[in-house]
């Protein structure tokens, strides 16, 4: 999920001094062995850093390099296994100019790693917009053994600045001793900050380089076990990489993002007429009861752009002309149209939560990663619009990814290009009774053959319901690991202004939810028509975030009758499942309506959003709970 901060998490040592420019392994100078003594504290690990360090160099060729080293002692047989194949991910941009890898066997023989045994490939992991190409590379150490010494290290080149991002010592293992240098060949100016405990930067001088170090010894392992995501009071260092003598602050940001993003484009030129000409607005609607139909024009109707630059602002007018529209396209008209209709709105910056933190009044460009606007109706009340993140990923008025429910935000209050005033804003977050999802579904069934027909009708309501909208979409559901909670559902009726509830109907369809165990016995089958779970199989067994965000605090009420032609009863001694706990409650409950019909009533609660802390194992057991009660097959008699 950090995948923007990969970075900051992988640490090397600056004395792989030399890193050949034009090829993928390179050479590199191994750090001098040097006697171990095992302290007390790391005895019980099954592995640690002897040395876990990093090096950022700022070229004066305004490139950035990262040197990695790591060196890890093996201190168990489980960690011996573990290593005999290693991953590292890091993010397919730039270039890997250096990396080697090699074992110390504990005899003090050396085994340096080669050919097939260093295999680079393309994964493709989840972020926080969605999807993210990450450069993975499987590092395959032969017979590694307890009291082995593993050395990993490379060096990424980058075509352009770091020019900000946040930095911790911490890592996957407990370390022995931890640096993180900076060294500033560039022409622009080096800031430092640190936060909640992180140790004082030195400074020095390293080959005639200005160098920027933090160091420690004794270094805890990331409380990571169940989490992705850094805790928001871990220690942490930021630094900032911006112009001499001046400084990157909030008039700096809004300055350049007016640049980006300006307020007008075509002195002479108005996209309301021009939205009337393409027959998207109708010349008498209301300014803002139209935006959701202006955005949901953007949505459906204009081609996402995927091959042409936005920087040049003077072919805004020709991209809305060719009805194109991406991220930056989106809000360039959205502002426009507001500026035209005399409707008030400001700009605000926030960040995922499951990037873990968020700092206010402290400027580090890797924070402002979500941009939105907040506009005010006529009854002076805010709203929040997102641009949309893809092709089909669009917000409208009010819907708020559910990764930034509940976040802190910094507005930029301003008057055309000139910043006025800074503040914070939580954008809200969903409540429990706001978000629920009712569905009834029966199954006609043919006793005799077990064929069975399913029709259902569902009611999604609740403010900034994410499945409010996307509940059959393939990206927001699976993507983000939440499973559909049907198929082949069609909007019946969508209200045209948020909140709102929706609709679903799914008329009859084939579907096998039965399975006969003798002439007399039957399995019915809920998991074919229940969600499979918060998460969608295997997810479960992937870290979970510092701040794990529920999708949606929700409830679900799903009621499924199975009609027969036939007698049928429920052949268990328990008529009734029953699981809660501080993360939420389950339940299943089945009744005997009448003899040839039987109900079977299916709930969910979600209490919490945020799972952190000691509610992680209660998560835990909350989702086996869930797992067993959504697969568990009912016995029916005929």
């Amino acid at each position: 999920m950090r995948s923007n901060l990969l970075l900051a998490l992988i640490v090397a040592f600056p004395l792989i001094l030399n890193a050949q420019k034009n090829g993928r392994r390179g050479n590199s100078k191994w750090p001098a062995l040097q006697e171990l003594v095992i302290p007390d504290s790391l005895k019980d690990e099954s592995a640690f850093y002897i040395l876990n360090t990093t090096t950022i160099d700022f070229l004066e060729t305004y490139e950035t390099e990262v040197v990695v080293y790591k060196r890890i002692y093996v201190n168990s047989e489980k960690a011996a296994e573990e290593m005999n194949q290693k991953e590292l991910f890091v993010s397919n941009g730039g270039r890997i100019t250096m990396l080697q890898a090699r074992t110390i066997k504990k005899d003090g023989s050396i085994i340096e790693l080669d050919g097939e045994q260093i295999i680079e490939t393309e994964s493709i992991q989840k972020n926080k917009y969605g999807t993210d190409v990450l450069r993975r590379i499987q590092l395959i150490y032969p017979n590694v053994e307890k009291g082995d010494i593993i050395d990993l290290a490379y060096e990424r080149s980058l075509d352009g600045y770091i020019f900000s991002d946040l930095m911790f010592l911490e890592d996957d293992l407990p370390s022995l001793r931890t640096k993180i240098s900076l060294r500033n060949i560039s022409r622009l100016d080096l800031t430092v900050y640190n936060l909640h405990g992180m140790p004082a930067t030195k400074r020095s001088l390293e080959g005639g380089v200005e160098t920027i170090s933090w160091e420690k010894y004794g270094v805890n392992k990331r409380v990571s076990e169940d989490y992705s995501a850094i805790h928001p009071e871990a220690s942490c260092g930021v630094f900032v990489l911006w112009k001499r003598g001046e400084k990157l602050d909030y008039k700096t940001i809004y300055s350049f993002d007016a640049y980006k993003y300006p307020e007008t484009f075509g002195v002479f030129y108005k996209i309301t007429e021009r939205l009337q000409e393409l027959g998207i607005l109708e010349a008498e609607e209301q300014a803002f009861v139209a935006l959701p139909k202006l955005i949901k024009a953007f949505e459906n109707d204009f081609k996402w752009n995927v091959d042409e630059s936005t920087e040049e602002l003077k072919e805004t007018i020709k991209f809305l002309s060719d009805k194109k529209v991406d991220d930056v396209l989106f809000l360039r008209y959205i502002m426009k149209y507001l500026s035209e209709q005399g409707i008030r709105y400001e700009k605000g910056f926030s960040k995922s939560l499951l990037d873990g933190r968020f700092e206010h009044g402290l400027v580090s460009l890797e924070q402002l990663s979500r941009r939105f606007l907040f506009i005010y109706d006529e009854n002076d009340q805010v709203h929040f619009l997102f641009p949309p993140t893809g092709d089909g990923e669009f917000y409208y008025m009010d819907e708020i990814p559910f990764y930034l429910e509940g976040n802190q935000s910094i507005a930029l209050y301003g008057d055309g290009d000139f910043l006025k005033e800074t503040g914070t804003v939580a954008i809200p977050e969903s409540k429990a009774k706001d978000n629920m999802h009712s569905a009834q579904l029966v199954i006609n069934l043919e006793s005799k053959t077990l064929d069975c027909q399913i029709s259902r009708k569902d009611n999604l309501g609740g403010f900034y319901s994410l499945l409010g909208r996307n509940a059959s979409s393939p990206y927001w559901l699976n993507q983000w690991g939440v499973s559909p909670d049907s198929i082949g559902l069609d909007y019946a009726s969508l209200d045209a202004t948020y909140p709102y509830q929706l609709k679903y109907k799914q008329d009859s369809i084939d579907l096998e939810v039965f399975e006969k165990i003798d002439d007399s016995l039957m399995w019915f089958l809920p998991e074919m028509i229940l969600p499979l779970g918060i998460y969608e199989k295997g997810e479960q067994d992937s870290e979970y975030g510092d701040y794990l965000i529920l999708p949606f605090l929700k409830k679900d009420r799903i009621s499924i009758f199975v009609e027969s032609n036939a007698p049928i009863q429920i052949a268990e001694e328990e008529n009734e499942l029953l699981f809660e706990n501080e993360i939420g409650r389950l339940s299943m409950k089945t009744y005997q309506i009448t003899d040839e019909v039987l109900k079977f009533d299916f709930e969910i609660e979600v209490k919490q959003r945020y799972i952190e802390g000691g509610d992680v194992q209660a998560f835990k057991e909350f989702l086996q709970q869930y797992s067993e009660l959504t697969t568990k097959k009912w016995v029916i008699s005929l």
